[in-house]
This record gives structure tokens, C-alpha cells and sequence, in this order.
């Protein structure tokens, strides 16, 4: 487990930078999950899934880039900086990028946990998601991050 600290002043001013410090420090990491990424969606190209009765599209890559962008109006600008930093450092779409970012809102049922605890003597915050449907747990089984952003 690796542990990356993205607190420094000049970061915390400037979302794009931060996002250039995060997609440069995670390069290898974001463009392996897009490989495998791309490679479950086309496992899963042909097949139609039933939600709340109805069927939806076949799970594409296309198609969930599409999906992500329906996000857009509801995602603060300094994020979409963020994000954008990050796709260029990674040498990754914004599209992607952004599609990682709303993927769990796209999918989640309520079947994953979350927990958010605050240090009362810092004012920092601390995060943590349990990602446990298919598409994670076959590809992030050995990508156990630890992030401290003091701009929270």
C-alpha cells in the first residue's frame, strides 16, 4: 500500500494543478485500470441487462462514456479541473476520467459502504468506500491507496 500526500499550498489554490500532481502520480495505475476496463466492458458488449424490469443497453465503453457525461451539469467546476488535470497527466481522457469519477453513483445500489470521519484537532477529513461489485474487485484488487488532501 502506497501513501500519497497532496496537501501542499499551492495545490490546495489550484484544482488543475492538483489534479496534474494526482494523474502524474497515478499514471500507470489509471491507465492499467483503462485496459482492463475496456477489456470487461467488451466481455460484457453482447449482453443485455434487466434493471427495474426494463432493459438497458449493452454494457459498453461507449455507452457508459455517454451515461458519465449526463453527470456534467451536476459536477462543481473545480472538479471538472480537477479532472481535467488529471486526464492530462495521465495521458487518459477527460471522458474517462470523468467516468471513473461518477461510476459509482451510475452503478451503485446502495450495495457498497462509505465512511467519512473528521480529525476535530486538524479539520481534516478522512474517506474511505468498500468497492465491491465485479468490475472492481477483478481489477483493483492490488490498488489500496491512501491520499491526504488537507483542502477538504
Amino acid at each position: 500500500m502506497k501513501t500519497y500526500d497532496f496537501s501542499g499550498d499551492d495545490l490546495n489554490r489550484n484544482y488543475y494543478k492538483l489534479g496534474l500532481a494526482e494523474g502524474a502520480a497515478f499514471r500507470k495505475q489509471i491507465q492499467d485500470f483503462y485496459s482492463l476496463f475496456e477489456d470487461y466492458c467488451k466481455r460484457f458488449a453482447h449482453v443485455k441487462i434487466k434493471f427495474f424490469g426494463r432493459f438497458l443497453a449493452p454494457l459498453s465503453m461507449r455507452y457508459l462514456l455517454w451515461l458519465g457525461k449526463r453527470f456534467e451539469p451536476y459536477i462543481d467546476d473545480c472538479f471538472k479541473e480537477e479532472i481535467r488535470g488529471i486526464a492530462r497527466a495521465s495521458q487518459t481522457s477527460y471522458r474517462f476520467i470523468r467516468l471513473l469519477n461518477v461510476l459509482d453513483d451510475m452503478i451503485n445500489l446502495g450495495l457498497c459502504s462509505g465512511i467519512a470521519i473528521k480529525d476535530n484537532a486538524s479539520g481534516h477529513f478522512v474517506g474511505a468506500a468498500n468497492l465491491d461489485y465485479s468490475i472492481f474487485l477483478e481489477t483493483m484488487r492490488e490498488n489500496a491507496t491512501i491520499i491526504h488532501k488537507s483542502n477538504f
